[in-house]
């Protein structure tokens, strides 16, 4: 009685080879430091965490977290990054991260420390080209259309179409 293993094959539209393609991308650019995987981790964490009956203690949550790093320039792209995934598929949520950007810029606004100031005159830039490249980014339907069928093919045109209309939103 000779049984095969059943082989698990990762779609190139998976949420894990997605994230591996994003890693790659941002390692060849500016290789992460432990910091920085620990800080995208943390914030990971917290907006997975959020919903609006606890938005006031994590949103202060992720203010203190930029406020305790020691490269919020890089922390503060990658957070506008974050929130937009989470925004471009959870549209119930959408005026919730609407919320978070806005205190974001009003904590921003109110700081005196050298760092938040300068992130105070990008953050604006940072939010205006994430949205940008979030556009852009579903301008056109992803690879990987061409070999599924049926099920397969009508789910990952609903999961691209619900990214778009999340972003559009």
């Amino acid at each position: 009685n000779n049984r095969q293993k059943d082989v698990v094959h990762v779609s190139e539209l998976s949420w894990a080879a997605q994230l591996k393609r994003r890693r790659e991308e941002r390692s060849s650019l500016d290789p992460p430091t432990a910091e920085d995987e620990e800080f995208v981790r943390e914030m990971r964490m917290t907006l997975n965490k959020l919903t609006v009956e606890k938005f006031d203690a994590l949103s202060d949550k992720i203010i203190q977290q930029i406020a305790g790093s020691t490269r919020p320039n890089r922390g503060v792209p990658t957070l506008m990054q974050l929130v937009f995934e989470k925004a471009t598929t959870e549209h119930h949520f959408i005026n919730m991260y609407v919320d978070l950007c806005v205190k974001l810029h009003s904590w921003f606004t109110q700081s005196e420390r050298p760092t938040t100031m300068e992130l105070q005159s990008d953050f604006r830039r940072i939010l205006l080209n994430q949205c940008q490249s979030s556009f852009e980014a579903y301008l056109e339907p992803p690879e990987g259309f061409e070999g599924l069928r049926g099920n397969e093919l009508y789910e990952a045109q609903v999961k691209y179409k619900t990214k778009m209309l999340g972003n559009i939103k």
